[in-house]
């Protein structure tokens, strides 16, 4: 069976229409220079924090980590999807506006970093 490639995710990628949003006011689509801001699984870190530079092939893309690495990432094995970073810290998880793993534990290490450890569930 032929995989169904995440045309949506590259589309909006290419034409740079991804959107984020904060709470309460939508922020507007991001300008051509602004980079979608994507987690990368990692071997040390356990998850990185990217911007998709651009779209390699069918289902490719190239993401450049906040350490400066270069690293291409196959849509194709990943289900089809990019985990995105959340756009703000939140005191209640369930109000993080991506639920996986990567935002929940961005999100305690900065509640932590700020002398917050505790957070509703």
């Amino acid at each position: 069976a032929r995989r169904q490639l995440p045309l949506n995710l590259l589309k909006d990628v290419r034409d740079g229409s991804a959107r984020r949003e904060s709470l309460g006011s939508p922020i507007s689509a991001p300008s051509p220079r602004q980079k979608m801001e994507v987690w990368v699984p990692d071997a040390n870190a356990l998850w990185v924090k990217g911007w998709v530079q651009k779209q390699i092939g069918r289902s490719q893309l190239l993401v450049q980590t906040e350490d400066g690495a270069a690293v291409k990432v196959d849509l194709a094995h990943n289900g089809g999807e990019m985990l995105t970073v959340n756009p703000s810290i939140e005191a209640d998880m369930t109000s993080l506006w991506y639920l996986h793993e990567p935002g929940i534990l961005a999100n305690l290490q900065e509640r932590f970093a700020a002398d917050l450890p505790y957070t509703y569930v």
